[in-house]
């Protein structure tokens, strides 16, 4: 159990180091190279945990994965975000999430299906593949008016937008935009104004906020544990059949968030599955209480309540 819960915590350790590097790799190098990069440590972990021999094989592999997993998802939603029309650009960023879903569910079935070693290097394609496909594409247009390439913009953003369409207006919105937050400063003049002025301190103290809370309401030990809380509550359940329903009950999750992002703000959702997770943690919390300490009899009745609790929070 302890080994588990190292190869299971080291994931994160990796993914903290690789979101702090990720974004000095997008400001430095762009998009599509700092894809490129992050697809070196990603192949080494996977192939790391495939041909493990031993725990530390094992943990760097994790680390390794952990760390690139971190990179990719900023990288790709900017990357996203920057070549996409206007009017596309919340939904073909909100894709991440669900095509994430599609990844995790996909590895559960090949999981159950063959030994977890040829399970991991099935994984391996993946990184190789989007090298080969970013190879074939410009990075975006706001990398290269940011560095100054008027000419590799152009050819960027026609080659987005196709050569028949009118790009002469958003090209101008796009270095209009660049003209006006291209102020440099130094990382230590950076920080004092974050702490100083307003329009910076609030959002970051609100994003960071939400961050720590989300990390702190156990939203990772749940999807970490999930199998084995299933398990717990559902008596002789295989534990590949409780992955793969975990992993099917987030991709539903995650494709009932793409028509609600369009509905409905940011904050009412937010708020909304804040409170429906903090209920189903609770009953949870509760139900493993009364399980362990024969107390409260009127959950231990209710064999249900548990494995819901446990899987409402994966949505």
């Amino acid at each position: 159990m302890e080994e588990g819960s190292w190869i299971a915590g080291i994931f994160g350790l990796g993914a903290i180091l690789g979101g702090l590097l990720s974004a000095y790799l997008g400001n430095q190098y762009g998009r599509r190279i700092s894809l490129i990069l992050l697809a070196i440590p990603d192949l080494l972990g996977w192939i790391l945990v495939a041909s493990s021999q031993n725990l530390w094989m094992m943990l760097v592999g994790r680390f390794l994965a952990g760390f690139a997993a971190a990179g990719y998802s900023p990288n790709i939603q900017i990357f996203v975000a920057e070549i996409a029309q206007p009017q596309h650009r919340g939904w073909l960023s909100g894709l991440t999430i669900p095509i994430t879903a599609i990844g995790v569910l996909t590895m559960y079935v090949v999981g159950s299906i063959l030994p977890w070693h040829l399970a991991a290097a099935s994984s391996t394609p993946a990184p190789i593949l989007m090298v080969i496909c970013l190879m074939f594409y410009w990075d975006s247009p706001h990398w290269y008016a940011h560095i100054g390439k008027e000419k590799c913009a152009h050819k960027a953003l026609e080659q987005f937008r196709g050569s028949d369409a009118n790009n002469d207006q958003e090209m101008f919105q796009i270095f209009q935009y660049i003209r006006e937050d291209s102020e440099s400063v130094w990382f230590v003049e950076g920080l004092v104004k974050l702490f100083t002025e307003k329009k910076y301190l609030k959002p970051f103290v609100i994003l960071n906020s939400l961050f720590l809370l989300m990390l702190f309401s156990g939203k990772f030990a749940i999807d970490f544990y999930a199998v084995e809380i299933i398990k717990h509550f559902g008596g002789n359940m295989n534990e590949y059949l409780s992955a793969v329903i975990i992993a099917f009950i987030s991709l539903i999750g995650s494709l009932i968030f793409i028509p609600l992002v369009k509905r409905f703000s940011r904050k009412i959702l937010l708020i909304f599955s804040s409170f429906v997770m903090g209920v189903s943690l609770l009953l949870l919390g509760l139900c493993m209480y009364s399980h362990s300490y024969h107390s409260l009899q009127v959950l231990s009745d209710c064999y249900w309540l548990p494995m819901y609790s446990a899987l409402i929070p994966l949505l």
